[in-house]
C-alpha cells in the first residue's frame, strides 16, 4: 500500500540520527531534553507514515519478549538503552489494534536506534585515531575555488584568505559531520530495505552515494556560513564561529536540506508481516537465535575481557635521573611553601610506598638495574634517553615488566620528544598539543561507562583533568583506558615559554574524541600512557579519583600477562557460533525475527554485564601492607565544597586548601563516609538531615576510639551540627555571634589570629575561646566506654580558602604562618588523641 507522506518517515530518521549529538558528549554537553524531544517528533511524524497499518495479531506468546528486552534496557547505560526501550513499547502496544501505527513507530525508531548505538564507540576510538580525512581535501577545494573563493591548497589543508585573517581548514571528519551522517546511512538502508518499492542492492547503492555526496555539499556550505558570520566580528575580538560546526542545533538545520533527495526514493508501507507469533516455537528459529545470541555474547568478551594476569611482588622504581620536574625527593612538609612544593610528586610516591615496594633511581638505567623491579615510572622527562636505556625498557617489559609513562600538555620541557622515544615501541606516541573542554574550556571531567570500563578506570568516580595532551595508537593492538568526548585539541606554540597556546577557538584545531591514557600488552608485559601529569601533582593528587587511578595502573601494572590467549579463543568461539547460526536461518519462514532480536538483545545486554563483573573481580583495587593515616572528609551530610567535578567558583565556601594540607603531616585526605573507619572523620558545615542510624554510627564510631573534628559557622543558615550534636550534650547557639581578632587555643596553650564570626558553644569541655572568653570549640571525650574523641569548631570559614591565602602555592605570611599552624595541630592531635 503506497502512502502519500514518504517525507515524515525520512525527517523522522533525521531527527533520530541528530538526537545522538544531544544525548552523548561527544561535542557539546548532554541536553537530554532535546533528546527526548527529537524523538518524540520522529516517533509521531513516523506514526503517520503508518496511520493505516494494521497486524493481525492471534498469538499473545510474542509478549514473553518484552521481559528480557526489559532487562537488557535496564542493563544498557542510557542512551544506549533508548532503543530497547522504544522496542519493548512497541511490543506492548501490539496487541491493541488502534494503536498499530504507533506500534510500528516504535519498532521502527526502536530498531534504527538499536543499529545507531553500535557505531558510536568505534566512530569516537576512530576519530580519536584519524582526526582529518586528507582523500576529501582534494575534492572539496575545487567546489570552492569554482565558487570563487580565494583558496589555496597545500599539506592537505585548505587556505582561504580573507580580509581578517587567513584561515587554515584542515578536512575533519567531525567537522565533515561523519556521525550524523552514518547514523542517516545506516537508518536509510534500513527503512530501504523494508520500505523501497525496489529493494535492489542499487537502491541502496545510490542512497549511500546520495548521502556521501551531501556530506560534501553540507560542509561545503557550511564553510560559507562561517565565512558569512566571520565578516560581523568585529577586527578587536578574539573571536571565532568554529562553533557552527558542533553546535547540535545548527547540525540539525544542516541536514534538512537532505530531505529533498531522499523524497526521489519511493516508499510503500507493506512491510510487516500480517501474521505475528505463527512461529514462535519454531525449532530452527530458536536454535538460531541461541547460537547467535552465544555469538554476541563471546565477541563482547573478544573485545572485553582483561586477562587477570599473575600478580608480580609490586617492587615499583621512579626514575629521577631523567626529570627535574614533578620531583619525589623533598618531603612535602610544614616548612616548603610555594610553586615548586605544590608540583612536586613527593606525596604520590609516599602514598605507593603503603601499597608496594618503592626505590627511586638516579643513575643509568640498565637492564641489571630494571631486573629487580616490576614497575618502572618514567615522568615528565626533561632529558632523553640512550638507545641502550631504550633496549633496556623494552626488554624489561617484554619480559614480564610494567611501564608507566607520565606525560605532559605540548611536549613541555620536551617531555613527549623523550617519552615517545619509548613509546613508539609500544605502538603509540603523545601528540604535541593540549586539550579543552568544548564548552567550559579549562574544566575537563571524566566519567568512566558503567558498562566495560578499563579495570584501570573501574573502581574510579570520575577524574577532573588539569591540561592533558592527547595519545594516538600507532597499531589496533593498544586498549582505551579513557576516551574522552566534548574536546578540543589546540596544537603547541612555540613562541610560549612553556608551549602552551592561546585558548582561542581555531578553524584549524580538531574537535571530538580524543585518548588521553592508553594501555598495551607488550610481551609478558604492560605500558600505560598517561596525558595530565599535573593531575599527580601534591595540590591535587588525593582530589577524589586521583588516588584511584594511580592506584588502579599500578595494580594492573603489577601483573604478568597470563591468559591474554582466551580472547582469541572468545572470538573463534562467536565466530564459530555465528557460522552455525546463519545456517540455522537457510530456510526463509516468517516469524523468526524477533525472536532473533531479542535473544541477540538479551545477550549483548548480558555480555556487556557479565565481561563488567569479571573484570571488576579481577582487578579490586590494591590493599596497602601498611595501613596509611587517612582524614577522612565525610560527604554525606556535609556541605563539603572541593574541585571534584569542576572548579568550586566561591573560594569563601571551598576548603581545598584546608584538605591539601594534610599531607604535610604525612596524612591522606579522602572523601568518604564515618562507616568506613578511618582514623580521623572531618564533618564541615553540615547541612544534610542525620537520621538515627547516622547519630548511632557516629556514636558507635567515636566509642571504638575514632575522632571527629566538626566545623562550623554562623553563614549556615540551614545548619543540622545541633541534630548530631544534642546526642553528645553540645549546642551550637546560632543566635549568638562572636566576632573576635584572635583565638585561645587551650590544648596548644598558644593564641591565633582568628579574624572571622564564630559562633558560641555549650557544653562539652571548651577548649578554644574567643578574645572575650566566649568558647567557640569543645570537645567531648569518653563517649560510653571509648578512647575516642569530638571535637566541635564554630569557625569554619577560617579555614576556607578565604582564610587559608585563596591558592595554594602562595608563600604564607605571619597571619597565614599561624592558621597553618593551628590545623597542623589539631589534626596531630587528633591523630595522636591528644585532642
Amino acid at each position: 500500500m503506497k502512502t502519500n507522506r514518504p517525507i515524515s518517515i525520512w525527517l523522522s530518521l533525521i531527527l533520530v540520527s541528530i538526537s545522538w549529538l544531544f544525548s552523548l558528549h561527544l561535542y557539546t554537553h548532554p541536553d537530554y531534553y532535546w533528546t527526548f524531544i527529537l524523538i518524540g517528533l520522529a516517533i509521531i511524524l513516523s506514526s503517520l507514515y503508518f496511520r493505516k497499518e494494521q497486524v493481525e495479531f492471534k498469538n499473545t506468546r510474542y509478549l514473553f519478549c518484552t521481559i528480557p528486552l526489559f532487562i537488557a534496557s535496564i542493563i544498557l547505560p542510557f542512551p544506549y538503552n533508548l532503543g530497547v526501550i522504544l522496542l519493548t513499547l512497541s511490543l506492548l502496544l501490539l496487541p491493541l489494534p488502534r494503536f498499530h501505527p504507533l506500534f510500528f513507530s516504535l519498532l521502527l525508531i526502536g530498531q534504527i536506534l538499536i543499529i545507531q548505538g553500535l557505531i558510536v564507540y568505534p566512530y569516537m576510538c576512530w576519530t580519536a585515531k584519524f582526526q582529518q580525512c586528507d582523500l576529501l581535501t582534494p575534492l572539496i577545494y575545487p567546489i570552492l575555488k569554482f565558487l570563487g573563493l580565494p583558496v589555496s591548497l597545500s599539506q592537505d589543508t585548505i587556505f582561504i584568505e580573507t580580509m581578517r585573517e587567513l584561515y587554515e581548514f584542515p578536512t575533519d571528519w567531525d567537522k565533515l559531520a561523519l556521525l550524523p551522517f552514518l547514523n542517516i546511512l545506516i537508518g536509510g538502508v534500513v527503512i530501504l530495505r523494508f520500505f523501497a518499492v525496489s529493494r535492489k542492492i542499487t537502491t541502496i547503492g545510490f542512497f549511500a552515494l546520495t548521502t556521501a555526496l551531501y556530506l560534501i555539499i553540507r560542509y561545503v556550505l557550511m564553510l560559507l556560513i562561517f565565512l558569512y558570520l566571520m565578516y560581523f566580528v568585529p577586527d578587536t575580538e578574539e573571536s571565532s564561529k568554529v562553533f557552527i560546526f558542533w553546535n547540535p542545533l545548527i547540525t540539525l538545520m544542516s541536514f534538512l536540506p537532505f530531505l529533498f533527495l531522499c523524497s526521489f526514493f519511493k516508499l510503500k508501507a507493506n512491510i510487516i508481516p500480517a501474521q505475528f507469533g505463527s512461529l514462535f516455537f519454531d525449532k530452527n528459529r530458536i536454535k538460531g537465535s541461541i547460537l547467535l545470541g552465544l555469538a554476541v555474547f563471546f565477541i563482547i568478551g573478544y573485545f572485553g575481557f582483561h586477562d587477570p594476569g599473575i600478580s608480580k611482588q609490586g617492587r615499583v622504581l621512579i626514575d629521577e635521573a631523567h626529570s627535574d620536574w614533578e620531583k619525589t625527593t623533598k618531603k612535602y612538609d610544614t616548612l616548603w611553601y610555594g610553586q615548586d612544593s605544590g608540583y612536586n610528586y613527593y606525596c604520590i610516591a609516599d602514598y605507593l610506598s603503603y601499597y608496594y615496594k618503592l626505590e627511586r633511581n638516579f643513575g643509568k638505567i640498565t637492564p641489571q638495574l630494571l631486573a629487580n623491579y616490576d614497575i618502572l615510572i618514567l615522568k615528565i622527562p626533561t632529558r632523553p634517553f640512550s638507545k641502550e636505556e631504550i633496549s633496556a625498557i623494552v626488554k624489561f617489559v617484554r619480559c614480564g615488566g610494567g611501564l608507566y609513562l607520565i606525560g605532559e600538555h605540548t611536549n613541555v620541557f620536551g617531555s613527549s620528544a623523550y617519552l615517545n622515544a619509548i613509546a613508539r615501541e609500544f605502538g603509540f606516541h603523545f601528540r604535541y598539543d593540549c586539550l579543552f573542554d568544548i564548552e567550559k574550556k579549562f574544566e575537563q571531567l571524566y566519567r568512566p561507562p558503567k558498562i566495560l570500563p578499563h579495570p584501570i578506570v573501574a573502581n574510579m568516580p570520575c577524574f577532573l583533568f588539569a591540561t592533558s595532551c592527547s595519545i594516538e595508537p600507532d597499531h589496533c593492538f593498544s586498549r582505551n583506558i579513557i576516551l574522552s568526548g566534548g574536546l578540543k585539541s589546540l596544537n603547541i606554540d612555540y613562541s610560549s615559554s612553556n608551549f602552551y597556546p592561546q585558548v582561542n577557538d581555531l578553524s584549524k584545531m580538531d574537535f571530538g574524541a580524543f585518548i588521553q591514557n592508553m594501555g598495551v600488552q607488550y610481551g609478558q608485559g604492560r605500558v600505560v600512557g598517561f596525558t595530565d601529569s599535573t593531575s599527580f601533582s601534591n595540590f591535587s593528587a588525593f582530589i577524589p579519583g586521583k588516588p584511584e587511578l594511580l592506584l588502579g595502573t599500578m595494580n594492573w601494572l603489577n601483573k604478568k600477562n597470563f591468559l591474554w590467549w582466551l580472547n582469541y579463543l572468545f572470538l573463534i568461539a562467536g565466530l564459530t557460533l555465528f557460522i552455525f547460526g546463519i545456517l540455522s536461518f537457510r530456510k526463509k519462514k516468517v516469524g523468526g525475527g524477533l525472536i532473533l532480536m531479542t535473544t541477540v538483545l538479551f545477550m549483548f545486554a548480558a555480555g556487556m554485564l557479565f565481561w563488567t563483573l569479571i573484570n571488576k573481580w579481577n582487578y579490586p583495587l590494591p590493599k596497602p601492607h601498611t595501613k596509611p593515616v587517612e582524614i577522612c572528609f565525610e560527604a554525606r551530610h556535609s556541605d563539603l565544597k572541593l574541585p571534584i567535578e569542576g572548579f568550586v567558583k566561591n573560594e569563601q565556601s571551598s576548603f581545598e586548601i584546608f584538605y591539601q594540607w594534610v599531607l604535610r603531616l604525612g596524612y591522606f585526605p579522602v572523601v568518604g563516609d564515618i562507616r568506613e573507619k578511618p582514623k580521623v572523620v572531618v564533618i564541615i558545615n553540615p547541612t544534610k538531615k542525620w537520621t538515627s542510624k547516622d547519630i548511632s554510627q557516629v556514636k558507635d564510631y567515636i566509642a571504638s576510639g575514632g575522632k571527629v573534628l566538626l566545623l562550623d559557622n554562623p553563614s549556615n543558615a540551614t545548619s543540622t551540627s545541633n541534630s548530631l550534636l544534642s546526642a553528645f550534650g553540645v549546642e551550637i547557639n546560632h543566635q549568638q555571634t562572636i566576632n573576635s581578632t584572635y583565638l585561645y587555643a587551650q590544648p596548644f596553650n598558644s593564641y591565633y589570629p582568628l579574624g572571622v564570626s564564630a559562633l558560641s558553644i555549650k557544653g562539652g569541655s571548651p577548649i578554644f575561646f574567643s578574645s572575650t572568653q566566649e568558647p567557640i570549640g569543645v570537645r567531648v571525650k569518653g563517649v560510653k566506654e571509648g578512647k575516642g574523641s569530638l571535637v566541635v569548631l564554630s569557625f569554619s570559614d577560617r579555614f576556607a580558602n578565604t582564610g587559608m591565602g585563596l591558592v595554594e602555592s602562595n608563600i604564607p605570611n605571619e597571619e597565614l604562618w599561624q592558621v597553618y599552624q593551628l590545623e597542623f595541630e589539631i589534626f596531630k592531635g587528633l591523630v595522636a588523641g591528644n585532642l
